[in-house]
């Protein structure tokens, strides 16, 4: 009899529906057939926890400036899990970081495929003396070195490294990715079937109507007689007792006019797992008709940053809300699409539009949402514009605003669509040492960076190289935004609008040796701890000396800790032990012990 996607699992259901090929043990990374995704070696890796798979995170999940390039595997809350090769291989590259990733071994196999391994808490034998050796070689934390193929072969299973929270994490977990080794694009990891049960379908919880240029609008709620919106429209949703199994609660029945884009906020949710996750496919129908669908299995790291322009970058900023856009900006040139105009729904008056969401995990759980879009003539009179901006910079030219002692320099390519520029002169700071702009406003997303100068007033003798721009939050607090004297201006670099003006970083960083008792013993056994802060320009450099020669220090900046581990057995004899930390403007601590180890 022959075999039908009913009759194999659920995850190589979806792989077949998707149009992904089922293969063991081949290696043809990045191949792919006309029309069809490309072939992906199923069942060749195993899990790389000995725990079972619990996401905390998934592949291509909304965060802040990037789609998530990997699985966060749950470790039961605690660091030093186990972790172990994939699949047969060697050390591509090891990663030591106090930001990002923190520490990270990328494990390359001869399918063609690499994986990676971040936040670790420490790695195993031989590669933990040799990272130790290249920092006290380098007398530096941070490295980031490629090791040729022979020197660090793995087996599949072979334990590589524990658990941990380095790096940019706030909760022990394991990051774990699956990359194209020769393109070092992420792949979404559950397409190569890992046991993570999921029997639980995403959830929707509200639409978002758009409606595109001046002739579009709609009208929404069960009165036919409520107000017309020409701006964009969310409407909540909630499951509902049937097929579809969600709902609009204002009603499914919307009159429209004109092109309308639409959006959607949804998000999947795993077995054994409370955490918000990332759907993996979104697709909408008019009247039985594909309109819009978006596929989440690969996405390159030059791509990542165009999440501002997958998404309502302004609902997220405003109201923390994770909308999809079901419609393509200009400047989006994100590859996971299938659109038919755009993704508009040009409405002809009188006619009746069926419209249908469904959105899928990657297991090929599925929940669906359908309303009702009824055309019209006209949905009545556009109010008039009362935007106070008379300013638009194209999205595909070069663009220079000079106001007020203020220039900024946008490239071509900097924002998705052309973009309304708003500046308003604010009223002195005392802190500051320029005038205060307000830049546009920071609900705008920015693909590129601006460079932003604003000229300083008189700048007293040895100020110069202290000076920096400072950005205003929504709390009040100064940040900041780096930059450094020229000409008369302090210049810098950023990818976000608000509130600028020119400070001066005078004041070291606080540095505090703690960890001791009171006659200079370590109270926690073989190590230190250093704790830094500062107040403003930000942790540039720092190091340690232990009886006049280097030591190495382990930096947590999420903590404001470093952490100095004394090799060897205790002898007993009194250490002189200095630390000096300077910070990116040049001010300096510098704090010494004596400590009995």
């Amino acid at each position: 009899m022959p075999l039908s996607p009913s009759m194999l699992p659920t995850r190589k259901r979806q792989l077949i529906r998707s149009g992904v090929l089922l293969v063991v043990g081949f290696s043809l990374a990045g191949f792919a057939l006309p029309g069809h995704a490309p072939i992906l070696p199923v069942d060749y890796f195993d899990a790389p926890l000995e725990t079972d798979l619990v996401l905390a995170g998934n592949f291509a999940e909304m965060r802040s400036n990037h789609f998530h390039a990997g699985l966060d595997l749950k470790t039961e809350g605690r660091e030093g899990l186990p972790v172990k090769a994939a699949a047969e291989g060697w050390i591509s590259r090891i990663k030591v970081s106090p930001v990002g990733y923190g520490n990270a071994l990328y494990v390359a196999h001869p399918n063609g495929y690499t994986t990676v391994y971040a936040h670790l808490q420490r790695f195993e034998e031989p590669v933990a003396s040799y990272v130790r050796e290249l920092q006290y070689k380098r007398k530096r934390f941070d490295i980031d070195v490629y090791p040729r193929k022979g020197d660090f072969p793995v087996e599949r299973g072979a334990l590589i490294a524990r658990s941990g929270n380095s790096g940019g994490s706030y909760a022990p977990h394991l990051h774990f990715e699956v990359r194209e080794t020769s393109s070092q694009t992420p792949l979404n990891p559950l397409l190569f079937d890992f046991d993570v049960p999921d029997e639980l379908p995403p959830r929707i919880f509200r639409v978002k109507l758009y409606p595109a240029g001046n002739e579009s609008g709609v009208r929404t709620g069960s009165s036919k007689v409520a107000q017309p919106s020409f701006e964009p429209v969310v409407l909540d949703a909630s499951p509902g007792t049937g097929t579809p199994n969600y709902v609009l609660n204002a009603g499914s029945d919307i009159d429209a006019a004109g092109s309308i884009a639409f959006g959607i906020q949804a998000h999947d949710y795993h077995d054994r797992s409370n955490n918000r996750l990332g759907a993996y496919r979104i697709r909408l129908e008019a009247n039985g008709r594909l309109l819009f669908a978006s596929t989440m299995e690969r996405v390159r790291f030059d791509h990542t940053r165009y999440i501002n322009a997958h998404v309502d970058y302004a609902e997220y900023k405003l109201n923390r809300r994770w909308i999809q856009r079901s419609h393509k900006l200009p400047g989006n040139r994100l590859p996971i699409y299938e659109l038919v105009e755009g993704g508009y729904l040009r409405v002809v008056p009188d006619s009746v539009y069926q419209m249908k969401y469904t959105v899928e995990d990657a297991a090929g759980n599925a929940s669906t949402l359908e309303f009702v879009i009824s055309g019209t003539d006209s949905i009545g009179v556009r109010p008039p514009d009362t935007a106070s901006s008379d300013i638009v910079i194209p999205s595909d030219e070069a663009f220079t605003f000079s106001r007020n002692q203020l220039r900024v320099r946008f490239e071509s390519g900097t924002f998705y669509d052309d973009q309304p520029f708003a500046y308003e002169l604010l009223a002195p700071r005392e802190d500051a040492l320029s005038s205060v702009h307000q830049v546009s406003e920071d609900t705008v997303p920015l693909h590129k960076s601006m460079t932003i100068s604003v000229r300083t007033g008189t700048v007293p003798d040895g100020l110069a190289d202290k000076l920096l721009l400072g950005k205003l939050t929504d709390e009040g607090e100064v940040v900041s935004a780096g930059g450094r004297f020229q000409a008369g201006f302090v210049v810098s670099r950023t990818r976000s609008f608000g509130t600028y003006f020119v400070v001066a970083d005078t004041t070291a960083p606080e540095v505090r040796i703690t960890g001791l008792t009171a006659d200079g013993r370590l109270s926690q056994a073989g190590q230190v701890t250093v704790r830094v802060k500062d107040d403003l320009s930000g942790i540039g450099e720092y190091n340690a000396y232990v009886d006049g020669e280097w030591a190495l220090l382990q930096y947590d900046p999420k903590n404001g800790r470093m952490i100095h581990e004394f090799v060897g057995a205790p002898s007993g004899k009194t250490r002189k032990f200095v630390v000096s930390v300077t910070d990116n403007k040049g001010n300096k601590s510098t704090v010494e012990r004596s400590i009995t180890y």
